[in-house]
């Protein structure tokens, strides 16, 4: 499944990636760039370490997925540093 991200917080490593199901909370494990408007594929409705691959950058990137199907308000608590 393919999702968009919406948000990135380039200090704490968590993106906010727009989902099927809502929006979906990950942290960067890597030195991945990663910007809004990248659309990231991979299982974005799994709570686990993951590979994903970001089809904008043609790049993988490692990540925990650490929430899913949040709502704006969930998120923007995500990714406050």
């Amino acid at each position: 499944m393919i999702g968009k991200v919406l948000a990135v917080n380039a200090e704490s490593g968590f993106i906010a990636v727009k989902a099927p199901g809502g929006l979906t909370i990950m942290e960067l494990l890597g030195g991945n760039q990663v910007a809004r408007g990248d659309l990231i594929r991979g299982d974005l409705e799994s709570l686990n370490e993951e590979m994903f691959f970001n089809e904008t950058r043609a790049d993988q990137i490692s990540v925990v997925v650490q929430d899913i199907c949040c709502t704006p308000a969930d998120a923007r608590r995500w990714l406050q540093s």
